[in-house]
């Protein structure tokens, strides 16, 4: 019998689509595809993610029920609160499908900041 892990926070896995403005630029956009329940955290197993301290270049994770992903690393980002994240690696520990360690490098918000 599995216990959920439930969570305080709600990670988005986004891809993205590009097309063309009116002058010929590319943009890219973001879609959400999944959502998560989990806990983030840093690796170095403080919860402190004061919004005054530029935290950038810090490597988190975030832990999650399992279930299957409709994405790889390779081809989504991960959103929590606004701030975006590069998916880096998405671990199901042994192969049990039990839950999720997704292995995040913090990027800047969802406008790109």
């Amino acid at each position: 019998m599995s216990v959920s892990i439930g969570g305080n926070q709600i990670l988005e896995l986004q891809t993205a689509t590009e097309s063309r403005n009116a002058i010929g630029e590319r943009v890219q956009q973001w879609q959400t595809v999944h959502r998560l329940r989990g806990f983030l955290d840093l690796m170095s197993g403080t919860a402190d993610r004061s919004d005054h301290v530029k935290l950038v270049g810090a490597t988190h994770v975030f832990i999650a029920d399992y279930c299957p992903l409709p994405v790889s690393a390779e081809t989504c980002r991960a959103v929590v609160n606004g701030q975006a994240f590069d998916v880096l690696y998405l671990d199901d520990p042994m192969s049990l499908h039990d839950h999720w360690e997704i292995q995040l490098r913090q990027a800047g918000d969802d406008r790109g900041r």
